[in-house]
């Protein structure tokens, strides 16, 4: 049917038009919300999330959204440095994440009192030692694309699956994403072509290391688990996603 009167084909080309402006505004709006880091309660102990993968992760997926002490999305990222994978957040996401933490203390009585000898002893700080041991899981457009626990340098606990250091800065807090627990190692000793770092670029600036110990984190890092993991991490929809919300370094 042929449209006469020209007004009414005007009408209906700026109803499409605020349609498609519609849309677009909600998929923009959706993109803000395609990352996700998801923090549970609970924590190594009280869960007892094993040292192998295969047997932690099922008990980390049966944890439900009641379960969650926070959500921490892309408004609470201030800048990502993807050749350390390293994760700055705001201010005010510090801020929210330490809110978090203080209203939910560590289940486990194990939990609070390495957690407690930590933060009393200087070697971690208030949200350090309220994050240690709890599990966690990264998304992307709601896809889990890998999980972990957060653990710091010296934790004797092994694990060989992903976890997440907690540093501060300038008031913000800044988070170390590894593939495994690498004891002393503050980053991936692996840089983004798959060569080993020197170890002034990963290890604990608190810490001095021996060759030895240098050597244990390196064989460490180059395990076939830290490979796979490693890969996960560096997802490279994750990577376009920062540099398209203006996140990366």
């Amino acid at each position: 049917m042929k449209i006469k009167n020209k007004s009414v084909f005007l009408l209906v080309l700026l109803g499409l038009s605020l349609m498609l402006v519609a849309c677009g505004a909600e998929q923009t709006a959706v993109s803000n919300d395609a990352y996700q880091l998801i923090i549970y309660e609970g924590d190594l102990f009280s869960l007892k999330l094993t040292e192998e993968a295969e047997d932690a992760f099922p008990l980390i997926d049966q944890l439900e959204e009641s379960d969650q002490i926070a959500v921490m999305g892309l408004q609470d990222i201030e800048i990502v440095d993807w050749e350390l994978q390293t994760m700055t957040l705001t201010e005010d996401g510090t801020s929210r994440l330490e809110t978090a933490v203080s209203e939910h203390p560590h289940l486990s009585e194990e939990a609070r009192m390495l957690s407690s000898i930590k933060q009393s002893t200087g070697r971690s700080t208030r949200l350090e030692s309220g994050l240690v041991f709890r599990p966690f899981e990264v998304r992307f457009e709601d896809d889990v694309i890998y999980r972990g626990v957060f653990l710091d340098t010296s934790s004797a606990q092994s694990v060989d699956y992903p976890v997440i250091r907690v540093t501060e800065s300038d008031a913000k807090a800044v988070l170390h994403v590894l593939p495994g627990h690498f004891q002393n190692a503050m980053n991936d000793p692996v840089d983004e072509a798959g060569e080993m770092r020197e170890a002034l670029f990963f290890q604990d600036p608190n810490l001095e290391l021996d060759d030895f110990e240098v050597k244990i984190i390196s064989v460490s890092a180059m395990t076939e688990d830290a490979i796979q993991f490693r890969l996960l991490i560096r997802d490279e929809q994750l990577k376009m996603l920062f540099e398209m919300e203006g996140k990366l370094q």
